[in-house]
């Protein structure tokens, strides 16, 4: 499997046709869920890691918290800044690669959404896990979202055609079992019958495996929800929805 997967999956592209594609409601709510799960401070400091072109980032800055975004892919960052300046919101978009993080006690909450948690080897996930850790002062909270493994193996589906505005979407999945990886090779359709492909490997957690990996490096867990619902995990929830405390 390729290692790096992820430099050639999150393109221009991507953000075009699944980023944009993301209705501004669904993405309100998921930050009125984080508000009430993590009840931040007026002001608060909050760092918004894999922000893509920061959904969440600019809803956040325009409640008057600071915000830190950062990504590694470029267009995406440029995307942000772009907006921040239309709308008139202070947000620090930085360009970067997550595994180089080098705060120390900097702020009061991060964030980590969307499934964007389990792009690299376990040892580098979990060093990853350990510099946000260091990068929180102390007391503040990290929110992982991930989806669950043991959710998505009881409703595996091998191939997904979904219907888009821009064309269709066809999704084929296999899951490694020795490794706990799921490969999805996805197909992007458009109305002329132009097709792209990606490949996409994600290491997929149960909840036991992301509040183990959270305590090896020191966190407590606060509360694990199963959904942006604010239902609590259950073994079945669609989502591993975890929050660490320093």
């Amino acid at each position: 499997m390729k290692k790096e997967w992820f430099r050639d999956y999150f393109n221009e592209l991507y953000g075009n046709v699944i980023l944009d594609s993301i209705q501004p409601s669904y993405t309100l709510n998921q930050v009125k869920f984080v508000e009430e799960a993590l009840q931040p401070n007026p002001g608060a400091s909050i760092l918004d890691l894999f922000c893509g072109k920061g959904r969440h980032t600019l809803v956040l800055a325009k409640k008057g918290y600071n915000l830190t975004a950062i990504d590694f892919v470029p267009s995406f960052i440029q995307a942000l800044q772009e907006s921040a300046q239309k709308e008139q919101c202070p947000v620090d978009a930085i360009c970067m690669d997550a595994r180089q993080i080098q705060y120390h006690n900097q702020f009061d909450h991060i964030l980590v959404l969307f499934t964007s948690f389990g792009y690299f080897s376990d040892q580098e996930n979990a060093d990853l896990l350990s510099a946000i850790r260091t990068s929180l002062k102390p007391g503040g909270t990290c929110m992982i979202d991930v989806e669950n493994r043991d959710y998505l193996l009881r409703f595996f589906c091998k191939e997904k055609w979904r219907k888009k505005e821009y064309g269709w979407l066809l999704e084929r999945n296999r899951f490694y079992q020795k490794t706990s990886h799921q490969r999805t090779v996805r197909v992007i359709i458009d109305r002329q019958g132009n097709s792209t492909t990606s490949e996409r490997i994600l290491r997929l957690y149960a909840e036991h495996e992301i509040l183990s990996l959270g305590h090896q490096v020191g966190f407590k867990t606060i509360k694990v929800y199963g959904d942006y619902d604010g239902s609590i995990s259950k073994s079945l929830s669609p989502r591993i929805i975890a929050v660490f405390k320093k």
